[in-house]
């Protein structure tokens, strides 16, 4: 079972990944509009160009997410004027849905790698158990076949499992 959802957790990370970085390209195409925008009423508003400031695609998440999450947020200030240059107010519902979108996927993400690294963890210690089972079985059975060479030897063989730091 804990292989399975290491397993599970991997795949799911992996899938998010990309879900989140289709995400963050349809975010970013659309935060491109308004940036775009607002360059063009630099000479009436020479505010708007630093406002606006597309992040860049390369950022990691978390420099990306608050800068996109700003935008967004003075955007919705800047209504009216984009609204002028005929931006339809749809805009601001798309990018709130595009951002929410962007949000999930990263916690998915984050979700999947937590539930990876747990079961892993999980089987580390699983195996550091039954390895230790193992050498006490070894001591117990290695002491009971000590008179009966055959049962000894076979015990001995059967033990000889290649384990991680068995020296």
């Amino acid at each position: 079972i804990l292989a399975a959802q290491e397993s599970q957790g991997r795949r799911q990370a992996r899938a998010k990944v990309s879900g989140k970085e289709k995400h963050k390209r349809e975010l970013h195409r659309q935060l491109k509009f308004l940036s775009l925008v607002a360059r063009g009423r630099a000479a009436e508003n020479p505010e708007l160009p630093r406002i606006f400031a597309l992040p860049r695609l390369t950022l990691k998440q978390e420099e990306y997410l608050p800068a996109a999450e700003a935008m967004v947020a003075e955007a919705e200030k800047y209504q009216a004027l984009f609204s002028q240059d005929g931006l339809s107010p749809k805009i601001l519902e798309e990018l709130r849905q595009a951002l929410a979108a962007y949000r999930e996927a990263a916690a998915g993400k984050l979700q999947g790698v937590s539930r990876h690294i747990g079961a892993r963890s999980q089987l580390k210690a699983s195996a550091k158990e039954a390895l230790e089972l193992v050498r006490r079985l070894d001591g117990i059975n290695q002491y009971r076949f000590r008179d009966d060479p055959e049962l000894l030897a076979a015990w001995l063989a059967a033990r000889d499992v290649s384990w991680p730091g068995n020296n």
